[in-house]
């Protein structure tokens, strides 16, 4: 049986997996990449472009949603092919439903 660490134990290890994870998905997926540096350059530029708190909050907001909808894809991707090489429907639909929501 598995214990889970409870308190300050447990916010260190989901705080030590997010930034795993956050690690992995730069490294081996170049949209999640791409996305990073978009943000690098556009978080800035949010400042003049916004017009109000509540503009900026929003400008700011939808790229966390990318950047969460990446991450969210990029977990489906890797289950669907950890099960298998072959490309099954369920599969495929599974992935363009994804990619669908990024868009959304």
């Amino acid at each position: 049986m598995i214990t889970k660490s409870r308190g300050l134990a447990r916010l260190y290890y989901a705080s030590k997996y997010t930034v795993q994870g956050i690690k992995a998905a730069f490294r081996h997926e170049p949209a999640f990449e791409y996305e990073v540096y978009a943000f690098i350059v556009l978080f800035p530029a949010s400042f003049f472009v916004a017009q109000s708190p509540t503009q900026w909050a929003l400008l700011v907001g939808s790229c966390v949603l990318v950047f969460a909808f990446e991450l969210i894809n990029s977990a489906i991707e890797a289950v669907v092919d950890r099960v298998g090489a072959e490309y099954p429907e369920l599969a495929g639909r599974a992935r363009s439903e994804e990619h669908t929501s990024e868009l959304q």
